[in-house]
């Protein structure tokens, strides 16, 4: 998890795929082995650092810059994701997914 945790907070690191695949692996090692967090005094805090690298993965890769087009999206307001080719939907559905497998496994 430490391990984890630096690498996505690495300020040099600007490879989003490189952050995606350390993410992953965790997620997956919390859904696969959940005793890491149910037999774990710290499981708690193995949560909440998860959901806190998740997040912050998603928040530190959106564009600083705000299209006029993302003010008034053509196809109107919708909570629905989806699926393009867009750098920042990709992120933020990577980012649904992994917050909902996480808090599926426990």
């Amino acid at each position: 998890m430490q391990l984890a945790h630096n690498i996505c907070n690495d300020k040099l690191l600007f490879e989003i795929s490189t952050k995606d695949i350390i993410l992953e692996t965790m997620i997956t090692t919390l859904e696969r082995i959940p005793s890491i967090v149910h037999n774990s005094k710290n499981g708690a805090k193995i949560i909440e650092t998860a959901v806190k690298l998740i997040v912050y993965h998603m928040i530190t890769n959106i564009s600083s810059t705000i299209e006029d087009k993302w003010c008034r999206p053509p196809e109107g307001f919708s909570i629905v994701v989806y699926s393009s080719n867009n750098e920042e939907r990709s992120i933020q559905n990577f980012v649904l997914s992994a917050l909902d497998r996480l808090l599926s496994s426990i």
